[in-house]
């Protein structure tokens, strides 16, 4: 397969120095309220679970996973996250479905939570790279969205030095000193000035509050602003208002969940034989966000990182909370996937915890995993389509997938048949002093149980070995089933 068409030269931004800002982000609620800013207030009410600094638990199935997940040595050393989303019977409101009341948005309310040390920070490993796939369809929808407002009708007047997104996002690059926000009172002191982070410890000025800067790294390729070149398409329409979608989109369309089989395309089927960072690079972004999630392929993530950028995933996961210096940590994306021998790149690490064994250039808490996984079988994050999308990315039932899942072979290994299966493994290594390998997985799965369908988010890290998220996997899906009356306490 040729590469992809030369475009024009990526633009360089109108500032120097790029540094880390809240840039605007919007999602559509399927449709019933339009456009509406993303904030942590607004991606808080449907994860229900998730407090400006902690977690709520429910005290009911907190013993059921005590008692059959606890009492077991090997599993409890794993940090984990568990989110019943069963809806009840008889049935009632939906704990996945938004509705449109008389005008009024109805939010699912979530109920069902346990774990354990689900807020504590630490390796995650591939699984971070959830965080640029999310912000890829934020970036497209946020795009789209100006494109209409702005409507210039052209890929050059909304991509280029000058153009509508980069004008749009300078602005935010511009500190107001007469808005300021506290975001964490101290180690490390974070603030807000109007749009701008500003924090203090770093190496140039340890103590003052500066700007996180996010200077492009490879001769100003990438990891800054977005290289919208790189990404997207532009197709002029008749009304005025241009379509935009992800480069090389049409080579592997995306399926509906379920579907029997996705066909690879040709240059995915070759890349696979030999991957390489160099051939990586002459893949579109489609297919290499599709190699990133489906096959947790590092060179492909590299250059999806380097695409969509450090600043772009750290500002949504900031702002949704998914990252949150108040619950001391969350989601974090700072790193590209590839050792520095073979050209891999690295940012900062994440704000907090602030020298805790456990943060890393990419990171994060069960909790945080497990809301993401909560917003996105609610259809919460970005918009239906952008869902539908990481759905498709993420479904390991799909004949032809690339890699499984830990959970899944759990279930699996078990005989236990699932409907629908959204999961993304990560493998690293567990903090210092230990040099183990800790294998971690995240999945929402849905089954039937007898007649009644059960549907659940598990995040689970820190396993040394494969064996125990097999087993884990599996007792969490008898919590469940517990939790809903399907089985009893003394059931095995």
């Amino acid at each position: 397969m040729p590469p992809p068409r030369r475009k024009t030269a990526p633009a360089q931004p109108l500032t120097s120095v790029v540094n880390l800002a809240f840039l605007p982000h919007l999602c559509d609620l399927l449709g019933v309220r339009g456009l509406t800013d993303v904030t942590a207030d607004l991606f808080r009410p449907p994860i229900g679970f998730l407090t400006p600094n902690g977690v709520v638990k429910d005290t009911r199935l907190q013993q059921i996973v005590d008692a059959r997940v606890l009492g077991n040595r090997s599993l409890a050393t794993l940090r984990f996250a568990l989110v019943d989303l069963t809806d009840p019977d008889p049935p009632g409101i939906s704990k996945t479905d938004v509705t449109n009341i008389h005008g009024t948005l109805r939010q699912p309310a979530v109920v069902g939570v346990a774990g354990k040390d689900e807020t504590k920070q630490g390796g995650l490993a591939s699984m971070a790279k959830l965080a640029c796939m999310w912000a890829a369809f934020q970036l497209r929808f946020d795009i789209q969205s100006l494109e209409k407002q702005v409507r210039t009708n052209s890929e050059e007047k909304l991509f280029d030095q000058g153009g509508a997104c980069r004008k749009l996002w300078d602005i935010r690059q511009i500190p107001n000193p007469g808005d300021v926000k506290i975001l964490h009172q101290a180690n490390p002191k974070i603030e807000l000035h109007g749009s701008l982070v500003m924090m203090d410890g770093q190496r140039s000025a340890p103590s003052k509050v500066i700007p996180i800067p996010v200077r492009p790294i490879e001769g100003g390729k990438g990891f800054d602003y977005p290289d919208l070149f790189r990404t997207f398409n532009v197709t002029p329409g008749t009304a005025g208002v241009a379509s935009l979608d992800f480069i090389g989109s049409d080579l592997i369309p995306v399926q509906p969940p379920g579907s029997q089989s996705v066909q690879q395309s040709p240059g995915v089927q070759s890349y696979l034989r030999q991957p390489s960072l160099e051939k990586a690079r002459k893949l579109t972004f489609w297919e290499r966000m599709f190699l990133m999630i489906d096959a947790s392929d590092d060179p492909a993530s590299h250059t999806c990182v380097q695409n969509v950028g450090w600043l772009y995933i750290a500002s949504l996961l900031w702002q949704t909370d998914l990252f949150s210096p108040g619950r001391n940590g969350g989601l974090w994306e700072g790193d590209t996937h590839l050792p520095a021998s073979e050209g891999g790149k690295h940012w900062i690490k994440a704000p907090v915890p602030k020298g805790d064994s456990g943060n890393d250039f990419i990171t994060g808490t069960a909790a945080s995993v497990a809301a993401f996984l909560t917003a996105l079988a609610q259809n919460r994050l970005v918009s239906k389509d952008a869902c539908d999308g990481m759905k498709f990315l993420t479904d390991i039932t799909r004949t032809g997938r690339v890699l499984s899942s830990f959970f899944f072979d759990g279930l699996n290994n078990q005989h236990i048949t699932v409907d629908r299966f959204f999961a993304k493994v990560g493998v690293g290594n567990l903090p210092p002093p230990s040099r183990q390998t800790a294998d971690d997985d995240c999945a929402l799965i849905e089954r039937k149980v007898g007649g009644k369908k059960i549907r659940y988010v598990a995040a689970g890290f820190d396993a040394t070995g494969a064996d125990a998220l097999h087993r884990l996997i599996v007792q969490l899906d008898k919590c469940i089933q517990q939790y809903n009356g399907l089985i009893g306490p003394g059931d095995p």
